[in-house]
């Protein structure tokens, strides 16, 4: 399962870390909570660029230079103290730690046998032996991963939603209202779209191309087909990609 939450992420596009967490409440061996990296996260994490230690601020340890003593000194207490500064060094590699906020998207718990041997749980192995049943515990924020998404895949003109999660793929604009011709072949691009399967926003608003390219730079749908004045001249569609604003043309037979 840890596998399968770095694909879904990758699949996306977004940047993240998967950093050790306190497993709470619920228990278990060990857990992992998936961090997707944004400004305004109300997460803190801390990793090594080093050795790729990472862990959710509450979990995680540090070297501290400024505490270090040329000198013995019998130890009283052993405890958790304070958490790590920027500038501290990991505890594993020597290298130094940095923070960084985050939006925890998900959360993924080892239980082991913690339940499966209170509720007596088991399965019978290869060997015709009963054993334990080896639980998990797997939680993924859907609206979370839209926020993360939005908060870190956008530019100054809106949202650059990746095509893995789009709500359309393609957006249709014609910039010549009340034009017969383009009315027709945008109706007719927009059928043969539909009938493979693509999700398409068509844009048959009456009002300004420039008002629908705002509108389409602010959703952030991740294609957009222009059908105007170079259609009717030469039958060629402007394709335009969201992300970096590439343009090619697309003839379109009659």
């Amino acid at each position: 399962m840890y596998d399968a939450y770095c694909r879904i992420l990758e699949r996306i596009g977004l940047q993240y870390k998967v950093v050790e967490a306190d497993t709470g409440l619920i228990g278990g061996k060990f857990s992992h909570e998936f961090m997707v990296l944004a400004e305004n996260g109300e997460e803190k994490l801390v990793f090594c660029p080093g050795c790729g230690y990472s862990a959710n601020y509450e979990m995680s340890k540090s070297i501290s230079e400024s505490g270090k003593e040329n000198k013995d000194n019998k130890i009283n207490k052993c405890g958790d103290f304070t958490y790590p500064q920027q500038g501290d060094r990991c505890i594993n590699c020597g290298k130094e730690l940095k923070i960084e906020k985050g939006i925890e998207i998900g959360h993924i718990f080892k239980l082991g046998d913690k339940y499966s041997e209170k509720l007596d749980a088991r399965f019978l192995d290869v060997d015709g032996k009963l054993k334990p049943l080896v639980m998990g515990c797997y939680g993924i924020g859907v609206s979370r991963i839209l926020a993360a998404v939005i908060e870190q895949l956008h530019d100054d003109k809106g949202i650059i939603w990746p095509p893995s999660i789009a709500p359309f793929t393609v957006n249709i604009i014609v910039t010549t209202e009340k034009n017969k011709e383009l009315s027709k072949a945008s109706d007719m691009i927009y059928k043969t779209l539909k009938e493979l399967n693509v999700e398409v926003l068509y844009d048959d608003r009456d009002v300004s191309a420039g008002i629908k390219f705002k509108d389409s730079d602010l959703i952030g749908i991740p294609v957009r087909f222009i059908l105007g004045r170079k259609f009717l001249d030469s039958r060629l569609i402007d394709v335009e990609y969201r992300k970096d604003g590439k343009r090619v043309e697309l003839p379109v037979d009659s």
